[in-house]
């Protein structure tokens, strides 16, 4: 049983709340916890959206959820986490000459190549079929299938 007492005792200049002499609480803590309240709910909610959507795409044929992934990742949340600023800017430190063209075909792939690899990680056996006798190829790899059990 924790018992709860309000002094000055625990080092604090305020008013504080002691629980069990062990764990402290300050009255700064309480509010930053208060306030911290709409974030944690904000968090929260996007939680319930993201979950949403990769059980909504789960349930879709695997053809047709790698696609719908990235196309949602691409207008839906790279506008809305600002993530389409953030690789203009990075491409402009990156490469400050490259044409206008190339900058958006970059700005607008990137996230759905996000949101597909993302799904594809949550997609498992499906992924792991659809890839297992793709031949890999390039420099240094020998030619052998992908997955071998």
């Amino acid at each position: 049983r924790a018992m709860v007492r309000i002094n000055r005792a625990c080092g604090h200049p305020g008013p504080d709340l002691c629980l069990s002499g062990n764990f402290r609480l300050g009255w700064e803590a309480l509010t930053k916890a208060r306030a911290s309240t709409a974030a944690n709910f904000s968090a929260f909610m996007i939680n319930v959206v993201i979950r949403s959507l990769l059980a909504a795409a789960l349930a879709m044929p695997y053809r047709w959820r790698v696609p719908f992934v990235g196309w949602v990742a691409s207008h839906v949340v790279a506008p809305v986490a600002g993530y389409r600023r953030r690789i203009r800017q990075n491409l402009h430190y990156t490469f400050p000459d490259m044409a206008a063209a190339d900058i958006d075909r970059i700005v607008r792939r990137v996230p759905n190549n996000m949101g597909r690899v993302m799904i594809e990680i949550f997609s498992g056996d499906e992924f792991v079929d659809r890839i297992r006798n793709i031949p890999m190829h390039g420099a240094g790899v020998k030619r052998r299938r992908i997955c071998d059990q």
